[in-house]
């Protein structure tokens, strides 16, 4: 049995132990500190800066990129992807690699964020292509939904919607778009050098539920029975305006509404 004094001596060893430990281990604690403290004052003296970094978020969209960075300022394969990966509130730049098709194969949300969508490099404009499915008997267009605070911009992009996933069965008609604004009280669009074609009443979006769409079209073309904007009057209001706006095939700028009551076109 160990005596009092053996006792003791073992306390002041583990302790003598224990104090080197920590003795041992100060600096690195204090150049712990001395590193958070400069990251904590390079973080104060340009927040404005950094905000601005982490809200500008930029991609190289193509399809055929092997092994894509899907980070800000890198390459994705999809839209869906660079939407996905960037900040809420963020402005997103999405380059559409030339003389491609970008086939849209989800719904993508746009709550919260502004996308401009613009061609990247020389060659023909890139062909953006949602794609279709059919959801409760009814075939849909996949599209970018949720624009509450948010805006979606197109610029020199050839933008075609698809046929029916399944010709058996009708569109749904609020569906049927490049936009829904089934969730949101506003909608902003704009398409500047773009070609829109389609088919069956087509639409870039469509009124619903009370919405007020604003559409802005300036050197664009509309190929086919499609329309702007849909379901204009009793459904909600649209304000379109345009300039160098090219309709043929029977295309439309608007289908509905009256206009000087729930539609404004120039």
């Amino acid at each position: 049995m160990a005596t009092t004094i053996e006792k003791l001596n073992s306390l002041v060893a583990n302790y003598t132990d224990l104090k080197d430990y920590f003795e041992a281990q100060r600096p690195r604690w204090d150049d712990d500190v001395a590193a958070a403290e400069a990251a904590y004052a390079a973080l104060s003296g340009n927040l404005k800066g950094v905000i601005r970094s982490l809200m500008d978020f930029t991609g190289t969209v193509d399809p055929d990129i092997a092994n894509p960075t899907n980070l800000d300022g890198g390459t994705f394969n999809d839209i869906a992807t660079l939407v996905d990966a960037a900040p809420y509130g963020a402005f997103i730049q999405a380059k559409l690699a030339a003389d491609k098709t970008h086939v849209l194969t989800s719904l993508v949300s746009l709550a919260g964020k502004n996308l401009m969508i613009l061609k990247e490099g020389e060659g023909f404009d890139p062909i953006f292509e949602p794609g279709s499915f059919v959801s409760s008997n009814q075939n849909q267009c996949y599209r970018f939904t949720n624009l509450m605070g948010g805006c979606l911009t197109l610029q020199n992009v050839d933008i075609r919607l698809p046929a029916k996933a399944d010709p058996n069965l009708d569109w749904n008609v609020f569906y049927h778009v490049l936009v829904d604004s089934t969730t949101a009280a506003s909608v902003d669009v704009r398409l500047m050098n773009c070609a829109f074609s389609g088919s069956d009443g087509a639409a870039i979006v469509t009124v619903n539920r009370g919405s007020i769409v604003n559409l802005s079209l300036w050197g664009t073309s509309f190929d086919g029975p499609i329309f702007g904007v849909t379901h204009v009057g009793g459904w909600g209001i649209a304000h379109i305006a345009s300039q160098g706006l090219t309709l043929t095939n029977g295309a439309l700028a608007q289908s509905g509404g009256t206009l000087g009551t729930d539609l404004l076109q120039n």
